[in-house]
């Protein structure tokens, strides 16, 4: 994997396969990508769940969308 600084960015979609995100950096199809995504918390829980994604850029749009696919993932947990 590429080494880059830490960017964030918004997501659009979401599926079983991958992720549709904006972000102000360009990728390259094919560049491997490691993501998070965190859920909503729910009301009362001092949890924070987070998912850590890796996958492949396999699309670039025109407005700075990427597609990503979702290769591997684990939940990591974080006490807020």
């Amino acid at each position: 994997m590429q080494d880059r600084t830490r960017e964030q960015g918004e997501t659009k979609n979401v599926s079983s396969g991958g992720v549709l995100f904006v972000a102000p950096t360009p990728f390259e199809i094919g560049e491997s990508i490691e993501y998070y995504i965190t859920l909503p918390k729910v009301t009362g829980s001092k949890i924070e769940v987070r998912v850590r994604c890796v996958g492949k850029i396999t699309r670039t749009d025109p407005d700075s969308s990427y597609a990503a696919t979702l290769e591997r993932y684990e939940f990591v947990r974080k006490r807020v």
